[in-house]
């Protein structure tokens, strides 16, 4: 969006009223399908009040914001799956980008949305259905490590990827979470657990909730 539209604050600001748009429409969508009748509004409304619950989450343009909107396009797309290939191939797209954005998201996601695909999908049709999603996911990965290798970066990414963590050794064991390679919640984790909790909950309990609360 900046390499089209320039470095300006209000392209990344309109990406994310853009992205959130389309989540709640997919957060209906989900729940009109799943037979939930007027409740469907209630679930839209909830994900449209996502970026004043769980500021700054929704409310900013970087990775955490871009991979949570994808994962629910992604998952709107999975149910449409159940029916149609061209939706299962977009549910593996969308993971992929997903990944792109913060790959442990992307991993997070992709297991469990092939699985619920497979589950769900047209007796018969399980297996193309689910391998499509699957293909969706690769192709991306296939343009993107081409796109490296088109500008002569791809052994960089191999090394960002898995050279570099895989030297870091007993380093790389910080106290927050990662999934490759395996990490490990530490004892430093819990003296900084408001990073883990939601902002309002940190707020009401935090060294001066009186405050907090009355404002």
């Amino acid at each position: 969006m900046f390499r089209f539209f320039g470095e300006h604050l209000v392209v990344a600001r309109a990406s994310v009223v853009a992205l959130q748009g389309i989540a709640t429409a997919a957060v209906f969508g989900i729940a009109l399908r799943a037979g939930t009748g007027a409740f469907a509004h209630v679930a839209a409304a909830a994900q449209a009040a996502m970026p004043i619950l769980i500021f700054p989450l929704f409310s900013i343009y970087f990775p955490s914001t871009l991979a949570a909107t994808l994962s629910t396009l992604a998952v709107y797309a999975a149910v449409r799956s159940t029916t149609s290939l061209p939706w299962a191939v977009s549910a593996g797209v969308l993971t992929a980008c997903v990944a792109l954005c913060k790959q442990t998201v992307g991993v997070a996601l992709a297991l469990p949305l092939v699985a619920g695909v497979f589950a769900y999908a047209e007796a018969g049709r399980r297996l193309i259905t689910a391998g499509a999603v699957a293909a969706g996911g690769a192709l991306v990965a296939i343009v993107t490590v081409g796109a490296f290798a088109a500008q002569g970066t791809a052994g960089d990414l191999f090394e960002s990827l898995v050279t570099m963590p895989l030297t870091l050794g007993e380093s790389f064991r910080t106290p927050f979470p990662a999934l490759w390679p395996p990490g490990d919640i530490g004892k430093e984790a819990w003296s900084n657990w408001p990073y883990y909790m939601p902002r309002l909950y940190v707020f009401a309990v935090g060294e001066n909730p009186t405050s907090v609360r009355g404002m």
